[in-house]
């Protein structure tokens, strides 16, 4: 994040790694992640308390869940 009138302004700079595992270490991940979080979840850090801002993203999530299983060849699917 810095303060110059860019389009990356807002975005946290993320590292690359040397190799495919270390893309599974939280350093590396977390930055991605909240770079790929719509605007309006980010902008509820500044206006709602750590309790409300966890129920916002909740719903959220829940919200955009789908109860159809749309994997082919799916483990869980096909135990049922």
């Amino acid at each position: 994040m810095h303060n110059y009138n860019t389009r990356a302004k807002d975005n946290i700079h993320t590292f690359r790694a040397k190799h495919e595992f270390a893309m599974k270490y939280l350093r590396l991940s977390l930055p991605h992640t909240i770079n790929e979080t719509p605007d309006a979840i980010k902008n509820k850090i500044y206006t709602h308390s750590l309790h409300g801002f966890i129920i916002y993203i909740k719903t959220c999530l829940l919200n955009n869940y789908s109860d159809i299983c749309t994997l082919s060849n799916c483990y869980i699917c096909q135990l049922n």
